[in-house]
């Protein structure tokens, strides 16, 4: 059979494809077995033939990686895999059913037959300290804040003096606009934005958010003085 002149294209690619192998083999990435070039026939298939032991030297990496905890992450070999967690709804079981105070809890939102009572629940010795709250914070800002800032005593008479109007989620500044996600800064969330408007129409909005103006905000776990200020704002 006469042998088909190879193109300079094809002699190219070729090329390119032996300098990738050794620039592999340098790299201890394969075997340093011979790449064999097929280009025999301008129509026969082309095909590159690597040493099996390139596919090891590769693999073993990620053995070895497994023992030693290496960049591979994964477990150590021959350690069963663990299967995934799924519901029964996945899993194609059937659901138990719903009992009755699960039905009562969905219709009514009531859920006195599914939470023991907290009398029940925690140790005496937690039940006879604990601060019994209703969920609904009464507090106010603290004197000497009041008198710095200028703020009024109440929450009633803080909205009224500025401007008063009625609050609703998509008006929450109480100017009769509603609050459009386009007129905040860029970069602040809707929430931080409106309470950074209300510091004296709203005090314990702002506060909730916001530090008193020119007061830094400390980050990390509470002082024993801030909790038992907290403790005591709570009783």
């Amino acid at each position: 059979m006469t042998k088909t002149r190879v193109s300079a294209y094809e002699q190219e690619r070729l090329d390119n494809i032996r300098q990738n192998h050794e620039l592999l083999v340098s790299l201890n990435l394969v075997g340093d077995a011979a790449v064999t070039l097929s280009s025999e026939g301008a129509g026969a298939p082309r095909k590159i033939v690597v040493a099996r032991a390139a596919a090891r030297s590769i693999g073993s990496r990620d053995d070895d990686a497994e023992d030693d905890g290496g960049w591979g992450g994964g477990k150590r070999r021959g350690a069963p895999r663990e299967p995934s967690r799924r519901s029964k709804r996945l899993r194609g079981e059937v659901a138990e059913p719903a009992t009755k105070a699960e039905e009562q809890l969905v219709e009514t939102g009531d859920v006195s037959g599914l939470l023991a009572p907290a009398e029940e629940y925690f140790a005496e010795s937690v039940v006879t300290s604990a601060i019994r709250v209703t969920g609904h914070y009464g507090g106010w800002v603290e004197p000497g804040v009041m008198e710095r800032l200028g703020l009024k005593g109440s929450a009633a008479e803080a909205w009224e003096s500025q401007g008063g109007g009625k609050f609703s989620f998509a008006d929450p500044l109480g100017t009769g606009k509603k609050v459009h996600r386009r007129s905040v800064p860029g970069g602040q969330s809707v929430a931080k934005y409106v309470a950074s408007r209300m510091l004296k129409k709203n005090p314990n909005a702002y506060f909730y958010r916001h530090t008193e103006p020119g007061v830094e905000q400390w980050t990390g776990d509470w002082t024993e003085e801030e909790t038992a200020v907290f403790l005591d704002l709570a009783r």
